[in-house]
């Protein structure tokens, strides 16, 4: 599938507060390439999906294996915003590495305003974590007694995205965004017109 015609009920977006940092060479001078852990693994999350319920849901260890073997393109946006292209696997200006802790980045940004404004931004701590988009492939659910799902560990999906994103503003955007894909459609029509209104606002 086409990640720029993917629609929204198949991609899933998640926030993770972790380390994106920029780098510098030798004299200590900040170059235009940034680096972090974009998605780590065996993380607990708690999620919130349709109704208020919660569960528990982790990425296993090279969850996005096939992805990196295929060589995919991988794109590297500022907020989920594909107009803020940063960086592409087949540009070769962005790398991805498999590790124990998780799926590390390294990104070299081009000379315009928009990437000097994210390197300036991340110096500032305005933007001190990333976010993946993804599309799950293989699960494994475990449910409570009364048959609630209690969680979820991604053990197969495909990476079509990793996004520097700030914080705390995004991260309200990217939970209820979760809320909304995974949970199941409401049945009454005024609830299923409410909920696309609702995630067409949180698209714009």
């Amino acid at each position: 599938m086409d990640p720029d015609t993917e629609t929204p009920a198949s991609l899933e977006l998640r926030f993770v507060e972790v380390d994106v940092r920029a780098s510098a060479n030798a004299d200590g001078e900040t170059v235009r390439r940034i680096e972090g852990l974009a998605a780590p693994y065996q993380a607990k999350t708690r999620i919130r999906a349709w109704g208020g319920h919660e569960f528990e849901e982790a990425l296993e260890p090279g969850v996005f294996g096939e992805t990196l073997r295929s060589g995919a393109d991988v794109r590297l946006l500022l907020e989920h915003d594909s107009r803020a292209l940063l960086a592409r696997t087949k540009a070769g200006n962005l790398r991805l590495r498999d590790t124990p802790r998780g799926l590390e980045f390294e990104a070299d940004l081009p000379d315009t305003q928009l990437a000097r404004d994210v390197l300036e931004n991340i110096r500032a701590k305005n933007y001190p974590g990333m976010s993946f988009g993804f599309v799950p492939k293989e699960m494994a659910r475990a449910y409570e007694p009364n048959g609630r799902l209690r969680s979820v560990i991604h053990r197969a999906a495909t990476l079509r995205e990793i996004s520097v994103v700030a914080l705390p503003a995004y991260a309200k955007t990217s939970v209820a965004m979760r809320s909304i894909l995974t949970a199941a459609p409401p049945a009454d029509p005024a609830e299923a017109l409410a909920l696309r209104a609702r995630l067409a606002r949180l698209r714009a």
